[in-house]
This record gives C-alpha cells, structure tokens and sequence, in this order.
C-alpha cells in the first residue's frame, strides 16, 4: 500500500504545472517580472522591442490565468517556474 503522505494525485500534479506550457522567451522574460524591471529594460536586456515585450507578457498572464504583473510572478512562483534568483523577490 502506498503512502498517501507521499504518492500525488493527479490534481496535485496538475497544480504544480501551468495550464499551457511557456516558451523559452516567455520563461526569459518570466524571470525578469520580479525584478521589477520596466517594460524597456526588459526589451533592451534582451534586444527585442518594446511590443515584443508587451506580447510575450500578455501571452505569460494568458497561459498563467492572471491579469497583474504581480500575479503573474506569484503564480510563476507557485509552479516553481522562477530561478532561485528571482524567487527571493516574489513576495511571501
């Protein structure tokens, strides 16, 4: 017999993960939202346009099911998708 204390069940394992998956430019900009970097910095960081930054971070809270910035790196945190450098930046 399993131990439930440690086997998962697939709602728990649907929780850990976001909905749709990210791109790799979506996870790159992902990580700099909790830094509190402004849309141009963002887009200067990684030599893409300002737009560009605008569409990956519409696409991050459509994907995450948010609306805010904010919610998007609690979320983003909540699926474990922050590095540990971000992470100490989301708020507890």
């Amino acid at each position: 017999m399993a131990d439930s204390h440690t086997s998962r069940s697939p709602a728990d394992e649907r929780q850990q993960r976001p909905p749709l998956p990210l791109t790799d430019r979506e996870m790159e900009i992902l990580q700099c939202l909790p830094t509190r970097m402004s849309t141009s910095d963002i887009a200067a960081s990684l030599s893409i346009s300002i737009n560009t930054v605008k569409t990956h971070i519409r696409s991050i809270y459509d994907k995450l099911g948010v609306r805010s910035r904010n919610a998007a790196v609690l979320r983003g945190a909540q699926y474990h998708l922050l590095s540990e450098q971000s992470e100490w930046l989301v708020p507890h």
